[in-house]
Order: structure tokens, then sequence, then C-alpha cells
């Protein structure tokens, strides 16, 4: 989504749905992935998160909806997205 024309080429007809989570929630659940992330290989992989988190805020706040990963349950998650779905299928939103 940061990609310059990436939004444009999304929409329409396409939908954007956040699944927000603070950078330091994301950073607990990729345990010992960090390292395999290019965009983390810095000393302080929770200041690179939130610096990351800063730069895309703009590229975020561009969703049509927001779901709060930190709050739902994984079939929360699933059930909201597809609910939303359906409403914009049917013109809704």
């Amino acid at each position: 989504m940061t990609q310059p024309g990436v939004v444009a080429l999304v929409r329409p007809p396409g939908r954007i749905i956040h699944l927000r989570v603070s950078p330091s929630l994301a950073l607990a659940r990729m345990g010992g992935g960090v390292a395999q992330r290019p965009l983390l290989s810095h000393p302080d992989p929770l200041a690179a998160l939130e610096a990351l988190w800063e730069a895309r805020g703009d590229a975020y706040a561009t969703a049509d909806a927001v779901l709060d990963t930190e709050t739902l349950t994984l079939q929360e998650l699933v059930s909201q997205s597809a609910a939303l779905a359906t409403l914009w299928r049917l013109g809704v939103g």
C-alpha cells in the first residue's frame, strides 16, 4: 500500500481492510521471525516498526474499514471481513 499508485490499482472495484495492530504487539507476534525481515534488521526493531507505522499512517488511513487485531480473535476477524465483503457486494457502505 505504500508504493505510489498501488491504491489506485486496487480501487475501484477493490476495497481495503486495515488489520490494525500496534508495533509492540506486531513485534511480539513475530517472535524469532524478526531476523528474516529485512526492514527490521535494526538494533531496535520496535523503533523500526514504530517508524514504519508512522511513515505508513497516511496510507493506512485510506482503508475502507479497520479491524483491530488486538481485540478480535482470528474467527472474529474472518467473520467481520466476510460481513464487510457481503455488504460491499450488496452496495452498502
